[in-house]
């Protein structure tokens, strides 16, 4: 044929009317090969509010998962000494205490750091017996370190 483009022509090639998208993964590796701040937008799309808007819905979701992590430790230490019947009282408070705390990342952290001190507050001689203590208790002080 003499056209080193012919078989180009001859064969339809389906896949080029399909673009495929390339993954979050894959742009971050090249904009951080870019090393160019700039780059941002025309790689991601994202206009500078929106990426602003996304790094705090992000932090907000890192903070709000440390924060159940960090609850649901609690609940586990003190699950032992709290009666059966009072435990299901403590599991309808955890909603609310989730929705009070993750309000803001900066107020979850500081929950977080008082759940933490929380976490092994009891001594030893104030543990009750076995199973037998309220849960109003528990939930008092989680009120507190709500603040």
């Amino acid at each position: 044929m003499g056209n080193p483009y012919a078989s180009l022509s001859l064969f339809p090639d389906e896949d080029e009317s399909v673009a495929i998208e390339p993954t979050f993964e894959q742009k971050r590796a090249y904009f951080k090969r870019l090393e160019n701040p700039h780059a941002h937008s025309a790689i991601f799309g994202d206009s500078e509010d929106n990426l602003w808007q996304a790094a705090a819905r992000h932090q907000k979701n890192d903070a709000f998962v440390s924060l159940e992590k960090e609850l649901d430790e609690v609940l586990n230490l003190y699950k032992h000494y709290v009666a059966r019947n009072e435990w299901k009282h403590l599991m309808d408070f955890r909603p609310f205490f989730l929705q009070e705390a993750s309000d803001t990342p900066e107020h979850a952290n500081q929950v977080i750091n008082r759940l933490q001190k929380f976490k092994f507050s009891l001594a030893p001689g104030e543990k009750v017996e076995y199973n037998r203590a309220p849960a109003d208790r528990i939930i008092s002080e989680l009120k507190k370190i709500l603040g």
